[in-house]
Order: C-alpha cells, then structure tokens, then sequence
C-alpha cells in the first residue's frame, strides 16, 4: 500500500504536472502519471543521491530512458532539493530549461539526454562498465516503458550486460501495456532466458516498490536485473485510465479543475 503521507505527496506532484502541461499545452500526462509512484520512491527511499551536490561520482545513477515522461521527473527533482519549484510553470516555455525531453546539460540531477526510445538502456550499460573499472560499487538504475522494449538496441544492451556479467545494473520497466496506440507483450520469460534476474511489482503501491528496490540497490547483485513495475497510463485520475486519446492530449481549463478537485 502507499502510506497516506506518501499519497499526499504524489497528488500534489500529480497536480503539478497537470498544471505545467496545461500552461506549456505541451507533455504526455498519463504517461507521467503512469512513472510518478516509481520515481518518488525511488528519491525518497533508494537512492543513494546528494540534491545539493548531484555530480558526486559515488552516487547512484538513475537514467530516465523514457524521456517523454520528464514531465514527471522535473517535478520529482523538485520536491526533493535538485532546484527550485518555482520554475516549472515554464516547462517547454521558450528559453526555459524544462524541455519537453530532459537536458542533462541543463537541468541538475538529470544525467541523460534522452526522448530516444531504447536508448537509455545503452548507457546504462556504458554507465555500469565505467563504475566497475573505477571500483565505484553504486548501483544504475535505468527506467524504460515497455514500448520501447521492442527496440533492437534495447536487445543488444540486455546481451551486452549478460555477457558482460554488469552486476551493478537495475531496469524498472514501466509495464502499463500500451505503447501510444498499441499493446506490447510480456517480456518476463525472454530476459530469464536471458541469464538477467527478473522481479514484478505493482508499480503504484510504494511500500512494495521500496520492498523491491532498496534491497536491489543497496545490497549486492549476481546478475544484471530487470523489474516489471505493473502500472496504468494515467493512474490517479479517472478520466485518462485506458483512453488513448489522452497520450498528447492537453486538458482544457475547466477539465483542468475537474482533475485538481479530483486529485483531493
């Protein structure tokens, strides 16, 4: 279950987000929504990050490969100290440093540049083979939706990890099922024949997700790792759970009161 403090949490990062797509008219909302829960927890229980010094080399490093749901990660890095809060309202604004992708070079505690569906796990990979040459025993947590899990790069790092034996290597896979328009299949059983070591969880209860993942990331792996984070695009507000329309979609004003009160 998500403890009630936590839960308040997340509607209000919910409703920021909301808030930042209808003055940008830009973002994918329920794509956002479907990655919160994971994001948050992985901040405020697992990983091993220092806000006000997010460079430090003996840190873990989490790489959002989905990078369309940076709308959901901004927010994120801004409730936990990254930077301020106050500047979010500019997302995908001109000149502002929130874009519609994340920038590593602009924005602090995001470590990739990423939009690029399945390439995210690709430099997970080099990330981790770099750490084990400089015996730096943090952990690379990457996040990837599943869609792009159909992508050949995707496959090429998953075999270079194995064969590589990178034990200091987490995918969370944001498994809502749906990929803009259509519905990937499971990949559970390919990674098993994979050699990677797989676990599911129910990516919007936060006492399993932090369960999952803090031992995953604070205690010694034998394999590279893969977590199936069962979601629903939009979870949180009714009316985006299973609409497909909703992935571009921008709500308008009075839809975006209906969502806020919603979201109380």
């Amino acid at each position: 279950m998500t403890p009630a403090g936590d839960q308040q949490v997340l509607n209000e990062l919910r409703g920021t987000i909301l808030r930042m797509v209808y003055h940008a008219r830009e973002g994918h909302i329920p794509s956002a929504f479907s990655v919160v829960d994971i994001l948050y927890t992985l901040y405020r229980y697992c990983l091993r990050v220092d806000p006000a010094h997010p460079d430090r080399e003996d840190r873990d490093y989490f790489l959002l490969s989905k990078g369309h749901s940076g709308t959901a990660l901004y927010p994120v890095l801004a409730h936990f100290g990254f930077f301020e809060a106050d500047s979010l309202l500019q997302y995908c604004k001109p000149g502002s440093r929130f874009g519609g992708h994340p920038d590593a070079l602009k924005v602090p505690g995001v470590e990739i540049c990423s939009g690029s569906l399945g390439h995210g796990i690709a430099m997970g990979v080099g990330l981790g083979l770099g750490l084990r040459l400089k015996n730096i025993t943090k952990k690379v947590v990457v996040l990837v939706g599943d869609g792009e899990m159909e992508e050949g790069s995707f496959w090429e790092s998953i075999m270079m990890a194995r064969n590589t034996g990178l034990t200091n290597l987490i995918v969370i896979a944001d498994c809502n099922n749906s990929q803009g328009y259509s519905h990937p299949f499971d990949f559970i059983r390919i990674l098993q024949s994979f050699d990677w070591a797989t676990a599911e969880v129910n990516g919007h209860d936060v006492e399993a997700l932090e369960a999952t993942l803090r031992p995953l990331i604070h205690g010694p792996l034998t394999s590279p790792t893969f977590v199936a984070a069962r979601t629903r695009k939009g979870h949180g507000i009714a009316r985006f759970v299973g609409e497909h329309a909703w992935h571009r979609r921008t709500p308008t004003e009075s839809e975006l009161r209906e969502c806020l009160e919603e979201l109380k």
